[in-house]
Formats: structure tokens, C-alpha cells, sequence
């Protein structure tokens, strides 16, 4: 399982990448990101809900 502090350094550094790409490469990436999150849209909210529930018995 990746943590939070995993996820932090992997941002940053493709933060770094990312700056020297164009403004339409940097969209493009952009909206393969927001395809991958909607075709697995069910997943998500499905484990939020999970998030939430057990958070609620705390």
C-alpha cells in the first residue's frame, strides 16, 4: 500500500517534470488524469464511503 508521505514525494517530483512541459502537454496529462479518476469513479466513492463509515464507529 502507498502512504501518504509516498504519494507527497511522487507528487513533487512529478511536479518537477511537469514544468517543463508545454501548456498543452500539461493539459493533456491533465485530462488523462481526469479520465483515469472518472473510469474508476465507483471504486472511489465506494472505498470513501468505507472511509466514512468506519470513521463514524470511531
Amino acid at each position: 500500500m502507498t502512504t501518504t508521505k509516498q504519494l507527497a514525494l511522487q507528487s513533487k517530483a512529478a511536479s518537477k517534470s511537469l514544468s517543463s512541459f508545454t501548456a498543452a502537454e500539461r493539459n493533456d496529462a491533465l485530462q488523462a488524469i481526469a479520465n483515469v479518476l472518472l473510469d474508476h469513479k465507483v471504486d472511489i466513492l465506494a472505498a470513501n464511503q468505507e472511509d466514512v463509515e468506519l470513521a463514524k464507529k470511531k
